[in-house]
């Protein structure tokens, strides 16, 4: 085995270090040089920020989102403003290998509990307003399912190739792993409020995303920041 091994390195001494693609590497490089802080969008969450002062910052780094929903992690392209029948999502995200996954997002400000503190204990109407612009944004996608998909594949070969849309940012990776042949994956989150009982709330949060309509995710910006891997 010693003599084998001998071998094997004078035949290619490099045949156990991983591959590194430059363009990737180079493209992961400067999206961390240029990350915003997870300190910055704390100061705003504890600060009672407004839901146009947190959607600032999130589109001056979209990696924020990219960060916590796409799936591989080096293989997304965020938009903002990204329309969607008659009106747009805040935020959405291409991700995904073999069949691509389309996240619609809504943020709302952490200016407002989540859930209001009274005997009712009530999601927050703002959380309401939220779960209405996403339905009705589902709702324009399953009528359309055919069109929409060929849609949304042909705004990502767009990005790819270099058009600018919908102010798209790209990761490592671009989602070009995906066949535009196979079904198209949708999710939608919502993310706004703050959290105040966080065991009382994770239970209405999961009633909200298993027994809606529409299969619409629910996180605080507090549930939001525990997931942030960044400094």
């Amino acid at each position: 085995m010693t003599e084998i091994e001998k071998m094997r390195v004078q035949i290619d001494p490099l045949m156990e270090f991983s591959y590194v693609d430059s363009a990737k590497l180079v493209r992961q490089l400067t999206i961390e040089n240029n990350m915003v802080r997870k300190s910055a969008l704390q100061e705003l969450v504890h600060a009672g920020a407004g839901e146009r002062q947190i959607q600032s910052l999130i589109k001056r780094d979209l990696s924020l989102l990219a960060e916590t929903y796409a799936s591989p992690s080096y293989n997304y392209i965020c938009f903002s403003e990204f329309p969607v029948g008659n009106g747009f999502v805040d935020f959405a995200i291409f991700t995904g290998v073999s069949w691509m996954t389309v996240i619609l997002i809504e943020v709302k400000g952490a200016d407002f509990n989540i859930v209001n503190q009274s005997g009712y204990q009530k999601f927050n109407a703002n959380i309401d307003t939220a779960a209405s612009q996403i339905r009705e944004r589902l709702g324009f996608i399953h009528r359309n399912i055919q069109a929409f998909k060929e849609h949304v594949h042909e705004i990502r070969e767009k990005v790819i190739s270099g058009t600018s849309l919908f102010n798209a940012f790209t990761g490592p990776e671009p989602a070009t792993q995906v066949d535009p042949n196979k079904d198209v994956n949708f999710h939608s989150i919502i993310i706004g409020g703050r959290t105040v009982d966080d065991l009382k709330e994770s239970s209405m949060r999961h009633d909200f995303e298993r027994y809606s309509s529409l299969p619409i995710n629910l996180e605080s910006w507090d549930s939001y920041l525990r997931k942030l891997r960044r400094n």
